[in-house]
């Protein structure tokens, strides 16, 4: 193959459509004499980076450096790029490193390419920090690189720094796109800042910055939400007379709007022009619809939309079935829930936690707490891990049936969980227990005390202690042990050594 037959395969894009393909092209490639020039393979490395196969482009430009074919800057921009997005951006670094030790300058598309690694990273700061040393050693930032900031910022939760950026752009002549208002003005929804919502989307328009779907389907989300339904279906007729296509995001927030507001016709009807328009209904689209029939209660409507989904080939998912079986379990219908949950094992979806809690706040609600003891049997032998949720249905029903004694066994049985940081759920139904008069003893106190001392709460700790001696419960020596461990460790030495007086005081032995 030719330079020039070389040309024309990438300008066609016919041997570099999948990975196999681009990879019979770089073998080939490396049998031709002479080579061809790196800037050819720089664009088969760009053409399979964009398959987003980044490990098989690093792997491939090891080959190259071992048969000695010298990278470009442009090779290295590719790899650091393909770095960061691996969410490795201290390799990434390394990159840049060798880039200034050929003797390149790295341009703004290598910074902004790091800053975007660091953000996917979490490393907030460090973009910052990153695009003042850039600014600071004269590189121009671009708005690829204002854009990689805004997004660091508002994942930060720092809207109005970010909207200052804006301002800093403009100052800088680098005017801001459609994609960097509405990363902020998604962040602002997000955080409930309607009227800051509302600012920038007015600014936004006097700047002729013109709104694409993904912005306008923000705001028929915030709308929707906000209850000002008919606000949101004009913006949907002017986003159609602007040309621009209503999207399944824009009609799932209209039926969501409509869900909202218990107008479920108007719902279904959305749905229907979905299927007019050629965009087509996704599970998505209909878990809303069905989750609102539950809230107001029409689950014979629900579950005619799950029979409908079968019709159109739209598979149901947990979220369906968990909706449904929540509801029925609500309802007192708890045998239909039951019949649901195997019929989402047969069609291959493992129930979660919430499912099985589900159809045991079911037989609860109906006061057979044995089906429910059932269910939870059936949810251990599945290998699906109870939460404190779970325990806190059976305890109750247990209680609710003077059944102290087992609801005390299964409050033993889930204090395991304070050792999975559930400690607060875990207190919550230690409340409960207490309310019941089942008082619980020196290791349940024990184990709620290790469980706040694990989270570094050893006020709470503390306090648990002292209610224990309040109810003249005798703590032991392990609960001292692991008070006076924490107390050391975070280095309160004074409330250690008082812990020891009161423990002598007390005629308890303290540790050694």
């Amino acid at each position: 193959m030719s330079t020039a037959a070389l040309r024309r395969a990438f300008s066609s894009s016919r041997l570099v459509r999948n990975l196999e393909g681009a990879l019979s092209l770089f073998n080939h490639m490396l049998q031709l004499h002479p080579l061809p020039s790196i800037i050819h393979f720089n664009q088969l490395f760009t053409a399979i980076s964009r398959m987003n196969y980044y490990s098989t482009v690093i792997s491939l430009s090891k080959r190259l450096q071992h048969l000695g074919i010298p990278l470009s800057l442009y090779t290295f921009t590719i790899l650091l790029d393909c770095f960061c997005h691996l969410k490795r951006t201290t390799m990434a670094f390394s990159v840049l490193g060798n880039v200034f030790k050929l003797g390149y300058e790295p341009n703004a598309v290598a910074f902004t390419s790091l800053m975007n690694g660091l953000v996917l990273e979490g490393q907030f700061v460090r973009a910052i920090f990153l695009f003042c040393d850039m600014v600071n050693y004269g590189y121009r930032p671009n708005l690829f690189t204002y854009g990689a900031l805004v997004k660091g910022i508002c994942k930060m939760g720092n809207t109005s720094s970010a909207i200052q950026l804006v301002k800093r752009m403009r100052q800088s002549g680098c005017d801001p796109n459609v994609v960097v208002f509405t990363t902020i003005i998604d962040t602002l929804f997000k955080r409930k800042k309607i009227d800051e919502v509302e600012k920038l989307w007015v600014e936004m328009l006097i700047t002729n910055v013109a709104p694409d779907v993904v912005a306008l389907n923000i705001i028929i989300d915030m709308l929707c939400k906000e209850g000002l339904i008919s606000e949101a279906q004009h913006l949907v007729q002017i986003m159609i007379q602007e040309g621009l296509e209503p999207d399944v995001r824009t009609y799932n927030a209209l039926i969501h709007g409509f869900c909202l507001r218990n107008q479920m016709n108007e719902a279904r009807t959305v749905l229907g022009m979905m299927a007019d328009t050629g965009c087509a209904p996704t599970v998505v689209s209909y878990n809303i619809l069905i989750n609102g029939c539950c809230k107001y209660r029409r689950i014979d409507e629900a579950i005619r939309l799950l029979n409908e989904m079968d019709d159109r080939s739209i598979t149901p998912d947990s979220i369906t079935f968990n909706t449904l079986i929540h509801s029925l379990g609500k309802e007192r219908m708890v045998f239909q829930a039951q019949d649901m949950v195997e019929i989402m094992i047969k069609r291959g979806l493992e129930p979660t936690t919430f499912t099985y809690n589900a159809l045991m706040q079911g037989y609860c609600i109906r006061n057979r707490v044995t089906k429910a003891r059932e269910v939870f049997d059936l949810m251990i032998y599945r290998g699906c891990a109870p939460s404190v949720v779970t325990y806190n249905i059976l305890i109750n029903g247990y209680c609710r049936k003077r059944r102290i004694d087992v609801a005390a066994k299964l409050w033993n049985d889930m204090l395991g969980y304070c050792l999975q940081d559930q400690v607060d759920d875990a207190r919550r139904v230690f409340d409960i227990m207490v309310y019941q008069n089942c008082v619980p003893d020196v290791v349940s106190y024990t184990i709620l005390i290790n469980g706040h001392c694990r989270r570094g709460r050893i006020d709470d700790a503390k306090r648990l202690l002292m209610e224990m001696l309040g109810r003249n419960i005798r703590p032991n020596a392990i609960t001292f042990r692991i008070l006076f461990d924490a107390l050391c460790h975070t280095e309160r030495n004074l409330e250690a050594q008082l812990l020891i007086q009161m423990m002598i005081k007390r005629a308890f032995v303290p540790p050694g």
